[in-house]
């Protein structure tokens, strides 16, 4: 009965403006269940940034790529306020668009690998 929630005719699929919220309310509640149950230190440090990252969103839908996320914040600015459009600066440099370094950016902030100064 929730509108933003549309299934397709078998029913087994979800689609629509629900689907983004649904899959970030089962990661949340993955992650939690791990915390609770003493199984996320168990697990490797690359399975625990899949599921930050599906946790935070306004993210890649692929994985983040390590070395990517390395390039980019090497060129973000340590100890100065970062401008306006820094993204644009970072992807003409590093030869990709502008909207994956922006995604990446705000992944990398919400995970706290990376904080604005």
């Amino acid at each position: 009965g929730v509108k933003e929630i549309e299934y397709d005719v078998s029913r087994d699929r979800i689609f629509g403006k629900g689907l983004h919220v649904i899959r970030k309310e089962i990661f949340k509640s993955i992650n939690k269940g791990f915390k609770e149950l003493g199984v996320w230190d168990k697990l490797d440090e690359e399975t625990k940034t899949h599921f930050e990252i599906a946790n935070s969103r306004k993210i890649p839908n692929e994985p983040l790529d390590r070395e990517l996320m390395n390039k980019i914040s090497a060129l973000l600015p340590k100890n100065e306020k970062w401008e306006v459009g820094v993204h644009k600066e970072i992807a003409e440099k590093i030869g990709v668009s502008n909207m994956k370094v922006s995604k990446y950016i705000t992944a990398m902030l919400k995970m706290g690998l990376i904080k604005k100064p």
